[in-house]
């Protein structure tokens, strides 16, 4: 019965402490940033998808056209019931290489493109993620969510993505990106780093 009255208790207190946790929350310590949209809108991020951009998208156009004639091979040997047989068996081998062909190039495309995303786009999401850190110590929030990913709703009054942007930009390129955890909310400025 001792043990009941204690749980209880505890359990009442909890809910008390739970009770005044939004009012604390209210307080704008928490802030939201839609962080792949800060990384494609800073310059650096900018920059990086107009190259992805310029050299793979000659590359899908002509996927795409191997595709079509793929659908084509195949629209012409299913409509081709009066073919000869030596025709078909033709036919149908040419479908098959093409297919297997388009494939490995379709995969060996995909693995260049996320191979050069990921070195074009890591070290710029490595820094965004450095200065979203310093960004929030110095503005003292507690908690920073990404609604890129499933947040269902976040007011506009606590979204720091066009800060960020303005901050990664005026960041020199080459800061340290293994910030630690809050540990003290004053961090010393960050100096520019001057080029010769």
């Amino acid at each position: 019965m001792a043990n009941r009255t204690r749980l209880l208790g505890a359990a009442a207190f909890g809910v008390a402490l739970w009770a005044g946790t939004p009012a604390a929350w209210a307080q704008s310590t928490i802030a939201v940033i839609n962080q792949q949209a800060a990384l494609m809108n800073t310059k650096d991020g900018s920059a990086a998808v107009k190259e992805l951009t310029a050299k793979y998208t000659p590359k899908q156009k002509e996927l795409e056209q191997k595709q079509l004639d793929l659908q084509q091979l195949n629209v012409q040997l299913q409509a081709g019931a009066a073919l000869d047989p030596a025709k078909r068996v033709q036919l149908q081998r040419q479908l098959e290489s093409g297919t297997r062909a388009f494939t490995r190039e379709r995969d060996d495309t995909r693995e260049q493109y996320q191979a050069d995303q990921q070195r074009l786009l890591g070290p710029i999401e490595q820094r965004m993620q450095a200065v979203i850190a310093r960004y929030a110590q110095q503005k003292g929030f507690a908690l920073v969510l990404d609604t890129s990913g499933p947040v269902v709703f976040a007011s506009s009054a606590i979204d720091v993505t066009k800060d960020v942007v303005a901050v990664f930009d005026s960041t020199p390129a080459i800061m340290p990106t293994n910030v630690p955890p809050a540990a003290s909310q004053k961090q010393p400025p960050v100096k520019p780093i001057t080029q010769k």
